[in-house]
């Protein structure tokens, strides 16, 4: 049974060749998966195969497997190409992820419903890695919107730090449409200033938004209602 172990994790991975599991390890609560590439193979970069220079030792953090955390170690080519030496984009991970794409996938579902705090204490991955893949996902939203065509009417306004005593995060949200349309570090004017000129650059026009809501910053922005023109923060 132990050594189909590698045939049933490709398969459940979606591993096709020249990719496949070398070693299977259970250690406590942790499920390690290993792999490796066949040796000889070649990767496409460009429409053009490409012979292996060397290769590195990756790491990412994969869906639980039951109650256990799961980790893939690889060996990732670097090839050489028309460019230069490159390293090989896995298909299981974006590009600089530490995650798995399923994993992310989970993580993102998960911040629908509740709190990365919540995320943290469930999964063991730290806050700050978690903020940055929010971050990733509503930059990369954000930048397919264009608010000359979908106008954010009613703002709200809410934010936290990553850590106590740490960096600060405010949170824009189109209520209208329930879209997070700008993150910005820090609080405060800055952050007003932050969102005002991101909403500008991509057409929209502040002075258009017309009701205002703050959420858990109340005492920094004084918990009203109305518009952002009308702010004391006014840019």
């Amino acid at each position: 049974m132990e050594k189909k172990l590698p045939g049933f994790f490709e398969q459940l991975l979606g591993l096709v060749e020249p990719w496949y599991i070398s070693k299977v390890e259970q250690k406590e609560l942790e499920v390690h998966i290993r792999i490796d590439f066949k040796r000889g193979a070649k990767f496409l970069y460009e429409g053009e195969l490409c012979r292996v220079h060397d290769k590195i030792i990756r790491q990412w953090r994969h869906m639980n497997l039951f109650q256990y955390k799961t980790y893939l170690h690889v060996y990732v080519p670097r090839i050489h190409t028309p460019d230069g030496v490159k390293q090989v984009q896995v298909p299981w991970a974006r590009e600089e992820s530490g995650f798995t794409l399923l994993f992310e996938a989970l993580m993102l579902s998960m911040a629908q419903v509740t709190s990365v705090t919540e995320i943290h204490q469930l999964y063991g991955e730290s806050e700050n890695r978690l903020w940055r893949l929010l971050e990733h996902t509503i930059e990369k939203e954000v930048d397919f919107q264009v608010f000359s065509q979908e106008r954010a009417i009613t703002l709200a306004i809410d934010g936290g730090a990553r850590r106590k005593g740490r960096v600060y995060l405010t949170n824009f949200m189109d209520l209208e449409r329930a879209k997070v349309i700008h993150v910005s570090d820090g609080k405060g004017k800055e952050s007003i200033l932050s969102f005002k000129e991101r909403y500008e650059e991509k057409e929209g026009i502040a002075d258009d938004i017309r009701d205002r809501r703050d959420g858990s910053l109340s005492g920094l922005y004084r918990g009203d209602s109305r518009s952002l023109s009308q702010s004391d923060h006014r840019v």
